[in-house]
């Protein structure tokens, strides 16, 4: 009677295994002859929303031209992105670099100027004023 259990439970654990072994090389075939759909297929055909990037800034000398330079070197369109470096009053050249690439960028990077001593203070009335 024992034996039996052991054939029969052997049966079937190779019959598990062999649908699961020709489920699996169904998928192979249609992987490599099927029609392929993209993945990113519905993003890359739909309108991307605008999206406005602030950063609060103090004395952010040393990071500010790369973290601009990241910012602009990204894929995603021009006309859709719009940088926001916010003022807290930064006493190092930040300020310059900001102009500078503003003056490269205009309708893309737009310093926002305010008089505030807290980066957390500076996020939420600067969103009021843009997208």
């Amino acid at each position: 009677m024992g034996i039996l259990i052991l054939k029969v439970y052997l049966i079937f654990l190779v019959s598990i295994i062999t649908l699961y072994s020709i489920r699996h090389f169904l998928f192979t075939l249609n992987r490599a002859f099927g029609e392929q759909r993209l993945g990113y297929h519905d993003i890359i055909d739909s309108d991307l929303p605008s999206v406005s990037v602030l950063i609060p800034m103090h004395n952010e000398e040393k990071v500010a031209e790369n973290i601009l330079k990241a910012l602009l070197n990204t894929d995603y369109p021009k006309d859709k992105l719009e940088i926001i470096p916010i003022d807290d009053n930064y006493t190092d050249r930040t300020k310059e670099i900001l102009e500078n690439y503003h003056s490269k960028h205009p309708h893309i990077i737009k310093p926002f100027y305010r008089d505030a001593s807290k980066k957390e203070e500076n996020l939420h009335p600067s969103m009021m004023h843009y997208r």
